[in-house]
């Protein structure tokens, strides 16, 4: 795999030196969405990436289904996005919104080495205990998959979950130590390398599982899917503020 460092902390390492190259960003993602272009409320996404994935809002029209431009916090750059307060997955009312792009096969890593994720901000007020929260995610529970959740309401520990093509009950989840519902910024990310996926937090692995050398995850003609699993009743929507989405594959 690419030995991809997170972007947000090579964005810190080179404002810490004393000679920099002003300018120079790192263009190794597949995938990025900085949100550096959005507007209030935000309707489209363009990719940062270069390799054409713009996004789109798509909401269940209810009051409130809007995601929001936000000031990013220390290590963003451009704006950061926020979704709707919490409220019962289950409430017909209930605002359910995510952002989207199209089907794409550069973000099918099959059995090659990844590495995708993004900042997020929220608090324990931003997690109800009827359902989880889906960060990013392509492919659904009936199809090969891979996604990163919030799925722990006591805490906010976030969570990786491949299923390989194939065999879908042979999924593999690995949930981090750690949470991140304290009101700061924080990356999180999963990470696959050979025969281990991983996820760190901050850029520190707070987690793994073994995978088999065959697995292979490729949901094919499944979109990419921010904030939620859709906008019908129970979409797993997340509360709380977004930022630096990527996802980079080997």
């Amino acid at each position: 795999m690419r030995k991809v460092r997170s972007p947000f902390l090579v964005a810190a390492t080179l404002a810490s030196l004393t000679i920099a190259f002003v300018g120079c960003e790192p263009t190794e993602q597949d995938l990025h969405y900085r949100f550096s272009a959005v507007n209030d409320p935000v309707r489209s996404v363009a990719d940062d990436s270069s390799h054409g994935h713009t996004a789109s809002v798509r909401s269940n029209g209810a009051t409130g289904a809007t995601v929001a431009a936000i000031t990013p916090g220390s290590g963003g750059t451009g704006a950061a996005v926020s979704f709707p307060a919490a409220c019962p997955n289950s409430d017909p009312t209930c605002p359910r919104v995510m952002i989207t792009s199209p089907d794409a096969s550069d973000l099918n890593p099959g059995g090659a080495n990844f590495r995708f994720g993004l900042r997020v901000r929220l608090t324990l007020d931003d997690l109800t205990f009827d359902h989880g929260s889906n960060l990013m995610q392509k492919g659904g529970s009936d199809t090969a998959q891979w996604k990163l959740q919030l799925d722990d309401p006591a805490s906010g520990r976030p969570s990786c979950v491949l299923r390989p093509d194939g065999n879908l009950s042979a999924r593999v989840r690995v949930t981090a130590s750690v949470g991140v519902a304290d009101g700061s910024w924080h990356e999180v990310a999963c990470q696959r390398e050979g025969d281990v996926l991983r996820i760190l937090v901050d850029d520190r692995p707070a987690g793994s599982k073994a995978l088999p050398a065959t697995f292979s995850v490729t949901p094919r003609c499944q979109p990419l899917v921010i904030g939620g699993n859709g906008t019908a009743l129970r979409n797993d929507q997340y509360h709380g503020d977004l930022d630096e989405v990527y996802f980079d594959r080997d």
